[in-house]
C-alpha cells in the first residue's frame, strides 16, 4: 500500500529514470574498466521496472478490494492467483522450458505465453474494475473503465492520470 501513497513522479522515476541510470552506469563502468556488466545492469534495470510495476498492481488490487462496496466477478483470491501465476509462467516456466526444448515446439510456447498474458490482463481488469466501482457509486462508463484499464496497463505513462485520483481516494477513506 506504500506505493499507492507515493507521488506520481516518484513511481515514474522508479520505472523509467532509475533503470536508465543503472544502464548508463553499467556502460560507463565498462568503458572505464573493461568489465562486461551489460547483462548485470540490464537485469538490474529490468528487475527494478518489473518489481515496481507488479508491486503497484498488487497493492492497488488488495487496497481497492478493501474499499470496494460492490462485488465484481473476480474475487481477491482469484486476483492474487492470476497475478502470481502469470508472473511465474512468464519469468520462470517459459524460460526454463525454452532452454530445455532448445527451440522445438515454439508454437506450444507461444500458446503458453498467450495464456500467461491473458491471466495478466484479467488481473489488470480486476484492478481497473475495482477502481472504477470505488470512484463512483453509480456505474462507470465503458470509456472510463477502458481509460483506467489502459492507464494501469501502461503504468509509466498512465500513472500521471491515475495516481492523483488514487491519492484522493485514499485520503477520503483515511488510508494515509
Amino acid at each position: 500500500m506504500k506505493l499507492l501513497k507515493l507521488e506520481s513522479w516518484k513511481i515514474f522515476t522508479l520505472m523509467i529514470p532509475v533503470p536508465i541510470v543503472f544502464l548508463t552506469t553499467g556502460v560507463f563502468i565498462q568503458k572505464q574498466t573493461g568489465l562486461d556488466l551489460k547483462i548485470a545492469t540490464a537485469l538490474l534495470a529490468s528487475f527494478t521496472i518489473l518489481f515496481t510495476y507488479l508491486s503497484w498492481i498488487w497493492s492497488a488490487g488488495v487496497t481497492f478490494n478493501k474499499l470496494a462496496e460492490t462485488n465484481t466477478k473476480i474475487s481477491i483470491t482469484t486476483f492474487k492467483y492470476l497475478l502470481i501465476t502469470s508472473t511465474l509462467i512468464s519469468f520462470v516456466l517459459i524460460p526454463i522450458v525454452r532452454i530445455a526444448l532448445d527451440g522445438q515446439f515454439s508454437s506450444i510456447l507461444r500458446m503458453v505465453n498467450l495464456f500467461s498474458f491473458s491471466l495478466f490482463l484479467l488481473a489488470l481488469y480486476f484492478v481497473s474494475d475495482k477502481f472504477s466501482s470505488i470512484k463512483t457509486a453509480k456505474t462507470y462508463s465503458t470509456n472510463s473503465k477502458l481509460f483506467v484499464f489502459f492507464c494501469v496497463w501502461l503504468l509509466p505513462f498512465g500513472i500521471w492520470f491515475i495516481q492523483p485520483k488514487i491519492k484522493d481516494l485514499m485520503t477520503e477513506n483515511k488510508l494515509s
